[in-house]
């Protein structure tokens, strides 16, 4: 049998389609537990940081967009605490940004550095 991906909806809908989950669950190649953890996630609604997460992200936007997406994650948590009064630790703007973003905070990836290292 397939293993399913937990944010594969379907397969999750249409198990919960049916009154009977034992059978759709075998063809579709998901377990029963797996389906009620599904259902229970889905009755309970978002967690409680997403939210709040949700909104810091859309708070993190207007600097990063000011400073041409060039600000990292430390410059950007200064202006948030400065300038607007949120509460919130940098390492949390840090994973927001990476999360929605995509990028680290502008740090180098390990690698060769500039210069040519022959010595002349």
């Amino acid at each position: 049998m397939s293993a399913v991906c937990p944010n594969d909806r379907g397969r999750w809908r249409a198990v919960q389609a049916f009154k009977e989950e034992s059978l759709p669950a075998r063809v579709l190649g998901v377990s029963r537990q797996g389906y009620y953890a599904w259902a229970a996630r889905q009755q309970r609604g978002p967690l409680a940081r997403a939210r709040p997460d949700a909104e810091l992200t859309e708070q993190i936007r207007r600097p990063r967009r000011a400073s041409d997406e060039i600000y990292g994650a430390p410059r950007i948590h200064a202006d948030l605490r400065e300038l607007d009064g949120v509460r919130g630790g940098c390492q949390r703007v840090a994973r927001l940004m990476l999360r929605r973003f995509g990028h680290r905070d502008g740090r180098r990836s390990t690698g060769a550095k500039s210069g040519s290292g022959s010595g002349g």
